[in-house]
């Protein structure tokens, strides 16, 4: 992570050094990007980088964790729904949102498809509501978080390599979790 030195950059400094160097990690991964380029592009010295970050991999997971938190943002906080299908919407909302931003934003797509990012709160939040509403039996609560998180992740993986199946996956998700959740359980609710 960057130096307390780069937090106290103006936002606007801090956004343009994260801005050059996400284009040139997303168009050159990370082992092809230069730091010298990097740094260059970004109108700071060599000297002054090196106060910023200890380097390529610190530049890098600050690259990284500013788009985790700008996808944060627009996936924004799970809220509880009153019903199962205001629980799809929102559901439909969210999936909706995330395919904008990655169409508005190709080098945080392509610096998703690089590293599926890591767990979140949304997740737990999602499957809280889901039991909530009876979708997910109470007692099966932390399996389906886990199994719920990896075919989250798998479909991530999946719609980041290949952009042009991202509507036609989203739409079958819920189809795919209902089945999933429903597991063994007579009477549940579908989508």
């Amino acid at each position: 992570m960057p130096l307390p030195r780069f937090d106290r950059l103006a936002p606007e400094a801090r956004a343009a050094v994260l801005d050059v160097a996400r284009t040139h990690f997303a168009r050159d991964g990370f082992s092809e990007a230069s730091y010298n380029r990097i740094i260059a592009e970004a109108g700071i010295s060599k000297t002054s980088a090196y106060h910023y970050f200890d380097g390529k991999a610190d530049l890098y997971g600050a690259v990284r964790a500013d788009v985790l938190a700008r996808l944060a943002d627009v996936l924004g906080a799970w809220e509880p729904s009153a019903e199962v299908s205001a629980f799809w919407q929102q559901f439909h909302d969210v999936a909706g949102r995330l395919a904008d931003h990655l169409a508005r934003h190709p080098d945080d797509r392509a610096l998703l498809a690089a590293e599926v990012p890591p767990a979140d709160a949304w997740t737990p939040a999602l499957i809280e509501d889901a039991v909530h509403l009876g979708l997910v039996r109470a007692e099966d609560r932390e399996i389906m978080l886990r199994l719920t998180s990896a075919v989250l992740a798998a479909v991530d993986e999946f719609v980041l390599a290949r952009p042009e199946t991202q509507a036609a996956t989203a739409a079958r998700l819920p189809t795919l979790l209902t089945a999933m959740w429903s597991a063994g359980q007579p009477g549940v609710p579908s989508v």
